[in-house]
């Protein structure tokens, strides 16, 4: 249930200047605790959808059976599975098959009977998935949770990411939630990374085989934690403020302000969103109000959940009183990590296509990250990588470095660690070596 779910607002600095222009940052931060004592879970429909196209062959087909047999084990008796393989076409494996005994033997035998071949008509398996998945007999409060594994690009059926997003971003408000899993260094990020937001799941990555069925199971794992999705939480503004939340690809201008989908929150692991504030000027003593409030979904009983409400006042100031007051180190500190995701982001894109731009900007972005990151507690780390992205700007990157730029820009925004494990080489010392 959603009722013990809190939401906070607050802000790194309370006063503004009242000539206009300062920045601040607020944080949002939405929090499902973990159960006092073990409690079952809602059934889940779990479907996967599994690139078996050529360029599968060999390990990554082999690494992709274990996984898909390793998921079983997150699921019980009255949980639903949906396998779904996906090459030139789209053949359903498995549709809405309960997992007792009798359900495992078969999904057993079916996984391993999988073969590659073929182009990759990535849309075509999701749908199916989908369709296979939903149409099944299923309980009162049943979430379908899709999971897409590719190697690859797609390149049949619906290639477009904005197209496909707006696809994950319809299921999402039918019920269906959509996970990607990127596996090596030839599938497409942003393509997949756009599905996995617009669908309020998340970008998984698995760079070599054996971490496949690890990063599989752990979002299985993820998924029975789930307390909430669809979360969209919407910022009311004065008139003149302006907003960005940062790492938010998918943020829309509302009425009054500003909307954010968040996906899903897990119990145990707060959210946290950093808004960025451009604020005008005021008399000196005025206060702003920023009113927030949280729509979504509870993912035990699949009905729209009471919504949350917060707010956070700014108040103006004369220069000096601005200048002197202090700041929440804290939070500062996670507004920075938060800007650091999205330039990693958009310097990835970037490089690829237009050096000098990813040089422009980010020559442009360390001067105003260095004004304020300087003397932050715990910065000095950020400030190494942002002087070493300026270096290195207009070298060429290769696509690993990328992926782990777009995969640790989509975990800070969703607030999780890397699945992958603790032990990962970090895109910063990729790019020292390169």
């Amino acid at each position: 249930m959603t009722s013990d779910l809190t939401m906070t607002a607050a802000l790194d600095r309370q006063l503004v200047w009242d000539r206009g222009d300062s920045r601040r940052y607020l944080r949002v931060r939405v929090t499902a605790p973990p159960a006092a004592t073990p409690v079952a879970r809602p059934p889940m429909n779990l479907g996967l959808a599994l690139d078996t196209s050529g360029s599968m062959s060999g390990g990554r087909i082999d690494a992709a059976r274990r996984a898909a047999i390793g998921a079983l084990d997150g699921l019980g008796a009255e949980d639903r599975l949906t396998l779904v393989s996906f090459a030139s076409d789209a053949t359903v494996r498995l549709a809405g098959v309960e997992m007792d005994e009798a359900g495992r033997r078969d999904a057993r035998r079916v996984i391993a009977a999988m073969e590659a071949g073929g182009n990759t008509n990535l849309s075509e398996g999701w749908f199916q998935a989908v369709i296979a998945a939903t149409e099944s007999p299923s309980r009162t409060g049943q979430a379908t949770r899709i999971v897409i594994l590719s190697d690859g690009h797609a390149n049949a059926g619906v290639v477009g990411a904005s197209e496909l997003a707006r696809h994950a971003q319809e299921l999402l408000a039918r019920g269906v939630t959509t996970s990607a899993l990127g596996i090596g260094d030839g599938y497409d990020e942003q393509l997949l990374g756009s599905i996995a937001e617009a669908g309020g799941g998340r970008l998984l990555d698995a760079e070599e085989c054996d971490e496949i069925e690890t990063v599989l199971a752990a979002e299985v794992d993820a998924s029975a934690q789930t307390a909430a999705d669809a979360l969209v939480l919407t910022l009311d503004l004065p008139p003149g403020v302006m907003a960005e939340a940062l790492g938010a690809t998918t943020a829309r201008r509302a009425r009054n302000g500003v909307e954010i989908p968040m996906g899903a929150l897990l119990r145990g692991k707060p959210r946290d969103v950093f808004i960025a504030l451009t604020l005008p000027p005021g008399r000196p003593g005025e206060q702003l109000k920023l009113a927030l409030t949280l729509h979504g979904r509870d993912a035990a009983t699949g009905a729209a959940m009471a919504p949350l409400a917060a707010h956070a006042r700014l108040t103006f100031a004369e220069a000096r009183e601005n200048t002197d007051q202090p700041r929440d180190a804290d939070l500062s500190l996670g507004a920075a990590g938060a800007w650091m995701g999205q330039i990693l982001r958009v310097m990835a894109q970037l490089n690829a296509r237009e050096p000098a731009a990813a040089r422009e900007y980010a020559e442009t972005q360390s001067r105003y990250f260095h004004r304020y990151v300087e003397g932050l507690p715990g910065g000095a780390e950020l400030l190494e990588q942002m002087a070493l992205l300026r270096a290195r700007a207009t070298r060429e990157w290769d696509a690993r470095l990328s992926k782990e730029m777009h995969y640790l820009a989509q975990r800070n925004f969703n607030s999780v660690e890397d699945f992958r494990g603790p032990d990962k080489e970090s895109w910063a010392e990729r790019l020292r070596r390169s």
